[in-house]
């Protein structure tokens, strides 16, 4: 990631690159005509348009491995003869050409790159207020990639059960909390989180836990996926105390 200093046009730069293939895009504000300012051009001036996009094969983009080039509104992508010709000459500028471009007959590196970015996962920000999602029944339906923000918690602590390595996850939760267990309770298609404590009458239902608690259970299920994407990122706040744990025993059984 890298954003221009000094009084050039704004732009950022975003891109990744792995042994087999990498991509980059570079943002910026939309230019409007000759004598005109963004204000005047369209509402949206201040919202970010594509300049310019390229995927690659290897770890480093070059004239020779380019596999697919975007300028403005036209991509380019690598045919079977290793030239580049168009294939889009009418993207909008606030699409990506991951949109457009991608298929699986004339540009499939695009499409192996879209679908393992759609995969990745970002951790940065569960809610865990009095009214979080996770806290209510949620609707029971297989969930293997937890959502964002948690919201789909309960399913997707089943799934974790039922086709993920379910003893791992329930370690985890007696390493942090002793003594204590998660139950799903399933009712009318509905699904419902609690956890039962010893000393406890009756299981705490998830609208009664505290944040720090709700807020490990949700990383827990979420480091115990039984598909994990190539890249999962948990940012923000420090995790509940055995967190760390977790992790380690997930990477040594993964």
């Amino acid at each position: 990631m890298q954003g221009n200093i000094g009084r050039g046009p704004i732009s950022l730069r975003l891109g990744f690159a792995s042994a087999d293939y990498g991509c980059a895009i570079d943002l910026g504000l939309p230019t409007p005509g000759p004598g005109t300012s963004r204000e005047e051009a369209s509402l949206f001036g201040d919202d970010p348009v594509v300049k310019a996009e390229a995927g690659w094969v290897g770890e480093r983009l070059s004239h020779h491995n380019a596999i697919a080039r975007r300028s403005n509104a036209s991509v380019l992508v690598q045919n079977e003869s290793g030239r580049l010709r168009p294939v889009v000459t009418d993207l909008a500028p606030f699409k990506t050409m991951m949109m457009r471009a991608a298929d699986p007959t004339n540009a499939v590196e695009l499409l192996v790159l879209r679908e393992r970015m759609r995969a990745w996962r970002f951790y940065d920000h569960f809610r865990i207020d009095r009214d979080a999602p996770a806290r209510s029944p949620r609707i029971g339906t297989r969930t293997v990639d937890l959502a964002s923000d948690g919201s789909d918690l309960a399913p997707a602590v089943q799934t974790v059960r039922e086709i993920g390595d379910g003893p791992a996850f329930d370690r985890a939760i007696e390493d942090a909390f002793p003594g204590s267990s998660l139950e799903i309770d399933a009712k009318d298609g509905l699904f419902r989180l609690s956890v039962r404590q010893t000393g406890l009458n009756r299981p705490l239902e998830a609208s009664e836990l505290s944040d720090g608690t709700l807020r490990y259970i949700a990383l827990a299920t979420a480091l115990h996926t039984p598909r994990p994407p190539e890249l999962m990122e948990q940012a923000g706040g420090e995790p509940a105390p055995g967190f760390a744990g977790a992790t380690l025993a997930h990477d040594r059984s993964s």
